[in-house]
């Protein structure tokens, strides 16, 4: 079976999986799969998703992004960040994609999704950088250009501009594939 166009076995790295929806669903389809999320209890829902699937496992880790990812160089075959980058001020975001691609192995793919700067609630909140804004949180949205800048490491196969409704919002997002 393939999923994302990749055959099974293949090693993810699902970067702030929150609740793990996604990393779950990898793991159905035969991926090895290390989830990293800040959130604790976000981890917990996830390991509590895991219980009682005794032939399911995979590792969970509690991280910071805004500090080097704890995993070796070239670690996986793609790195997956769906709505997961864009809570970061420019200087950590930079570290981040770099610390990507610094452990997707050669030819390995990544998987980005980030708000986008026609977002409905772009530029509401108080500023605290170019495109940054707190509303209760930080949001970073982003422009394809920036998104292009962020990705000028890997291999940009592709870059589209959605939108979509998540939990009764609409939002507008920038995905992309990009190759190490």
């Amino acid at each position: 079976m393939k999923v994302l166009g990749l055959p099974r076995g293949r090693t993810i790295l699902d970067v702030a999986c929150g609740e793990g929806a996604d990393s779950v669903a990898f793991l159905k389809r035969g991926f090895t799969v290390t989830a990293i999320d800040f959130s604790v209890y976000a981890l917990t829902k996830l390991q509590e998703r895991l219980e009682g699937r005794g032939d399911y496992s995979m590792e969970i880790v509690q991280h910071d992004l805004r500090k080097k990812l704890p995993f070796p160089d070239a670690s996986f075959d793609v790195v997956y960040a769906h709505n997961a980058l864009h809570f970061f001020r420019h200087k950590d975001t930079v570290k981040i994609f770099r610390e990507i691609h610094r452990v997707l192995k050669k030819g390995g793919l990544f998987f980005v999704k980030c708000k986008s700067v026609k977002d409905p609630i772009y530029a509401t909140g108080t500023k605290v950088e170019d495109h940054v804004y707190k509303r209760k949180i930080m949001r970073h949205f982003f422009t394809r250009e920036y998104l292009r800048e962020m990705l000028s490491l890997f291999h940009i196969e592709k870059i589209r501009h959605t939108r979509s409704v998540f939990w009764g919002d609409h939002i507008a997002s920038f995905e992309a594939v990009a190759k190490r």
